[in-house]
């Protein structure tokens, strides 16, 4: 993969992430993994921003943040500059005047995109008629104020408080939604009751307030105990149905603007069906598509400001070509063109209608489940807006502070009476790619913002409404069809119907319930999809003990008796039947004189065992639930009650290792395993539990052996026949190996060898344990009385790789490799017999490995 990537950018939550600087086609710096204090929250956030990965064919229409797959990091890889014919942007040794000049240039055309954008979304927030009908006339103009403040005040934070230099951030489409619901719930619950103008008026603004400052300590609070990752618990397809929402939204908003008509869902688009409204509409509907269509056409930094400028220019000149007047235009089928003029706005009045003592506290209550899913979602956005910032930036950012900067951003806002906000990913990429690195463009940008704040006269007045209608139907267009059409290519089928049918639900119910049913949606099909997934696993049925020859091959002809699976996850109702039948299927039982697996069976049938088959049937099933992350009671009835059954009737005996406390505790409750833990010796138990896997295995292979009498040989001799069982030598043979082993006495805990130290003798264990510990950790194995270590080292002439200590006080004869040779020039015949021994020990060691691992498969 090359180290510079063709990628497109867009994220979710940014009103120009649909256009503008999004839509430009660039090599671009990988990003550097995040510091390690950071992974667990910045991986999270990566992985969902690199999920919704795009291809070629529809790169300008991506619904959240589309990035192709990280490549090496170069750290002296520049950026490469927007494609810039006439220089304005080209990357060159400038002064300081020039570099102030390009940075104020860079923040005009900031200014320039987001005025109008600000503008639109005041409409969005006060969509409810109430706000531009006779109760409220002249409210708008003040309410816009409002707005752009907010904007400033985002600019502000942003530009002194953030990491970047070149940071834009104003208010944002994410939570504009649930601001203007909450808006309209308080309007028609306090028109209803009868309340005054004045006192609608105050509960919105002050609460619209209240909610945006505690977003904001909300964000700062979660950023603070670094909990960021806590916004991915929101699935990708119910942000994406959102989306969609917010697009038909603003669509609708636009056509209440442009027609005059309220128009908040779909059975109300019947109003536009009359030669007036569609003659009010149709110039900013095609004017927004085809702002759609130059945007991705054309890649040049200033096309969307240009169009921008471009639309009021060329209205003023088809009004003086057609020699109409600005009041004509305002007067059109009574909506008009253009908004009514309305009285001055003083800026410094704005704040007169936030009356907290007129405020109606008790609607607070059902507002508050909207302001927990604002939160959830502006926090998911502005997540992903830092994540797709760091991989263009190519180095990395503490998310967790940047949460927090977007916090603090918020409640300064609230406080001030304003709205909700986040960094605005299209414009802070647009404005770095300009290799602007100064915060001028900010501080224009805030100038841009207050001359509008200050200025008197309503903007409304004086601009066409099919300005906002084109960004408006611009927005909806790229929303809409990010997710409701190109999404189709980057989520799962079942995700692509979530976000569908999160769409329809939030337009057929509303916006709380509509977003509950997508997350409830999603944890069904959660639920499903990991009660599909396999969790259990067979493992070998071997402990960590090796014994004497003769009962490691009897242990082996016997390995279909013990029966070790893994389960692993959580253990619940949806996943306790699968679970059940696949223990079933590793079950080998007889029946009419056949050996079948248990899951063949509809009923369980009676043990008839034929005594030539007992070493095939099961005899012990042994369940490792270590891995286990959770146990539900139904789980425990479906699973183990029903197990513990089904194996008392076949007279197996259920072994369960690793549990945890609490599902010991619950395990006793439903009587799996008996009350108490002093009971677990009654005879007539088939259901024991141990602390590991290693020593329920040691007690079931203790087991088998007690019950066919497979006892240790009694001394070195027998160890030597065990081994060499098969073979065709003289017996007494044997009787001269003593003259050439050391007999050898060890208590517990004393060591027998080191690691690293030379391999120059095998130990043959008459009695006592003893404990081989590898260098590297890991797994001891523990040696028994009439088997032999560190025959492999020895053979190999490599020096020890474990320690040999003694558990156990016991004896070991040691043959070492001078006594060896004596013998063969002495006993040849038992020099022979004894490097048989050996490698029929090393054989029987990797035969059972061997077998273990391919029944484990």
């Amino acid at each position: 993969m090359n180290r510079q990537n063709v990628s497109t950018v867009h994220l979710v939550g940014s009103p120009l992430s649909r256009g503008e600087a999004a839509e430009h086609e660039l090599p671009r710096n990988t990003g550097t993994p995040p510091p390690e204090d950071e992974d667990s929250d910045s991986e999270m956030l990566l992985s969902a921003a690199n999920s919704m990965n795009t291809s070629t064919s529809n790169r300008a229409s991506s619904p959240v943040l589309l990035i192709n797959s990280p490549s090496p990091p170069h750290p002296q890889a520049p950026f490469k500059p927007i494609a810039d014919p006439d220089g304005f942007l080209r990357p060159k040794k400038r002064s300081t005047l020039h570099q102030h000049l390009h940075a104020i240039l860079i923040g005009l055309v900031n200014g320039v995109i987001i005025l109008p954008v600000v503008i639109s979304f005041a409409q969005i927030i006060f969509r409810d008629p109430y706000f531009t009908g006779t109760d409220c006339p002249f409210c708008m103009p003040y309410l816009i104020k409002l707005v752009v403040l907010s904007t400033m005040v985002h600019q502000i934070c942003f530009t002194f408080k953030s990491t970047l230099p070149f940071a834009i951030g104003q208010v944002q489409d994410a939570g504009l939604i649930f601001l203007s619901t909450m808006a309209s719930k308080i309007v028609h619950t306090l028109h209803e009751d009868g309340y005054t103008h004045d006192d609608i008026l105050a509960t919105v603004l002050c609460w619209i307030a209240i909610s945006t400052a505690l977003l904001g300590v909300a964000l700062w609070v979660t950023g603070y105990f670094r909990l960021a990752s806590l916004v991915q618990y929101l699935p990708m397809p119910v942000i994406g149905g959102y989306l969609a929402f917010i697009g038909l939204y603003c669509l609708e908003a636009g056509f209440s603007l442009m027609s005059g008509k309220t128009v908040e869902n779909v059975p109300q688009w019947s109003r536009l069906l009359n030669y007036q409204s569609v003659v009010l509409i149709l110039p900013g509907v095609l004017l927004g598509i085809l702002l759609t269509y130059v945007v991705r056409r054309f890649r040049h930094f200033l096309v969307l400001p240009g169009f921008l400028v471009a639309i009021p220019v060329i209205f003023y000149i088809c009004l003086a070509c057609s020699q109409h007047t600005l009041e004509d235009a305002r007067n059109v089928f009574d909506s008009g063109f253009v908004a009514q003029k309305s009285p001055e706005s003083q800026f410094w009045l704005v704040w007169e209608h936030y009356n907290f003592a007129r405020m109606k506290w008790y609607v607070v209550p059902s507002l508050l489940p909207t302001w927990v899913a604002m939160y959830f979602v502006v926090a998911f956005s502005s997540s992903l807006d830092v994540a797709a910032i760091q991989m263009e930036l190519g180095r990395p950012l503490n998310f967790n502070a940047e949460l927090k900067m977007v916090g603090l951003s918020n409640f300064m806002s609230g406080i001030t009476g304003g709205f909700t906000g986040s960094y605005i990913f299209s414009q802070t990429i647009f404005t770095m790619r300009s290799n602007v690195h100064s915060r001028l463009v900010g501080v224009v940008v805030v100038i841009f913002a207050a001359i509008t704040f200050m200025i008197p006269t309503s903007i409304l007045a004086y601009l066409p409404k099919c300005l906002f209608g084109a960004i408006l139907t611009f927005i909806a267009i790229d929303l809409c069809l990010s997710w409701l059409w190109h999404s189709r290519k980057l989520v799962r089928v079942v995700e692509y119907c979530i976000i569908w049918l999160t769409f329809i639900a939030i337009n057929g119910l509303n916006l709380e319930y509509g977003m509950l049913v997508g997350v409830g949606l999603s944890v069904l099909v959660f639920i499903f999809e990991y009660a599909s997934a396999r969790n259990t696993r067979k493992l070998r049925s071997q402990s960590n003990v090796i014994r004497s020859f003769g009962q490691r091959r009897f242990l082996n002809s016997m390995h279909s008796s013990i029966v070790t699976i893994e389960l692993h996850g959580h253990v619940f109702f949806g996943t306790a039947l699968r679970m059940l039948r696949e223990i079933k299927t590793q079950i080998i039982v007889q029946g009419n004189n056949c050996l079948h697996r248990l899951s063949e069976y509809d009923q369980v049938p009676p043990p008839r065992l034929d005594p030539g088959s007992m070493h095939r049937v099961t005899h012990y099933v042994v369940l490792q639930c270590d891995h286990v992350t959770g146990l539900d009671a139904t789980a425990v009835r479906s699973l183990f009650v029903e197990l513990k059954q089904v194996t008392h009737d076949l007279g197996i005996v259920l072994v369960l290792a690793g549990l945890t406390p609490s599902m010991e505790r619950l395990l006793r409750a439903h009587q799996v395993l008996p009350a108490t833990s002093s009971m677990m010796s009654d005879r007539n138990m088939t259901v024991f539990a141990f602390p590991d896997l290693m020593e329920a295995l040691e007690w079931c292979e203790e087991k088998l052996l007690l019950a066919h009498t497979i006892e240790a040989p009694e001394d070195l001799i027998h160890t030597f026949q065990e081994t060499l069982v098969g073979e065709e030598y003289d017996p007494a043979v044997l009787t001269n190996i003593y003259e050439y082993v050391v007999k050898r006495t060890f208590v517990a805990e004393e060591v027998v060898y080191m690691t690293g130290t030379p391999s120059d003798t095998v130990c043959f264990v008459q009695s006592g344990e003893f404990d081989l510990q590898p260098e590297h950790g890991g797994a001891s194995l523990r040696y028994m009385a009439g088997c032999m270590f560190g025959q492999v080292s020895f053979s190999l002439r490599v020096p020890r790789d474990n320690r040999a200590v003694c558990v156990r006080s016991g004896i070991i004869y040691s043959l070492d490799r001078d006594a060896l040779a004596r013998m063969e020039r002495n006993h040849p015949a038992l020099a022979a017999l004894t490097r048989m021994a050996i490698l029929n020990s090393v054989c029987i060691i990797a035969s059972a490995n061997s077998s273990s691992r391919y029944a484990a498969h």
